[in-house]
């Protein structure tokens, strides 16, 4: 990609909310499928592959990756398949999903100092500071305010527009859903 146009590629990730649903969709449908799928090893690469695509459409799309390599070795503990099937499904997650993202997060590391781009990092160097400076920075308190708060209440698809929050009936409703779709992943793994 040429250096000229890298800035274009990060505008245009803002509103591909649709074509980053359907990547991650069909990378979670297989996930799902994948304990009693006949080609695990390609089920897995496939979904590597679909999460790539997913990342470079839309960056959060990389918040399933550490959730779907959680998944297989959750089987696995859980005895629904065996530890080498679900060690080999994680090597070919993560192997498919860097020959997708590398150059991208090489060219990432290169400009800003950051493998994943976001609005944050870019201010963050050209106030000079890197991604351990932001590192250094965490405490404990802000587990709860970021992974849950940030990344899952408040993540409505708010997309480009992150300055309109949904309101608080909706973000309450949408907590009770994930507990409903987590307590229904724990029912149907036990």
């Amino acid at each position: 990609m040429h250096a000229d146009t890298w800035p274009y590629f990060y505008v245009s990730r803002v509103a591909n909310d649709a074509l980053a649903l359907a990547f991650v969709g069909a990378a979670v449908w297989l996930l799902m499928h994948w304990p009693t799928g006949r080609f695990p090893r390609a089920s897995a690469a496939l979904v590597g592959g679909l999460l790539g695509l997913g990342t470079l459409t839309k960056l959060i799309t990389v918040s399933l990756l550490p959730a779907a390599l959680a998944y297989l070795l959750f089987l696995a503990l859980c005895a629904r398949v065996k530890w080498f099937t679900a060690v080999l499904g994680v090597v070919m997650i993560v192997s498919t999903y860097f020959v997708f993202t590398l150059p991208f997060l090489v060219k990432n590391i290169q400009h800003y100092r950051v493998p994943f781009v976001t609005q944050e990092a870019i201010i963050n160097g050209q106030n000079g500071k890197s991604f351990v400076d932001s590192f250094r920075a965490i405490r404990a308190d802000h587990i709860e305010s970021f992974f849950v708060g940030r990344l899952i209440q408040e993540n409505l698809w708010t997309s480009g527009w992150s300055f309109l929050m949904p309101d608080r009936l909706f973000v309450n409703a949408y907590s009770w859903i994930l507990v409903i779709a987590f307590g229904g992943l724990l029912a149907g793994v036990y």
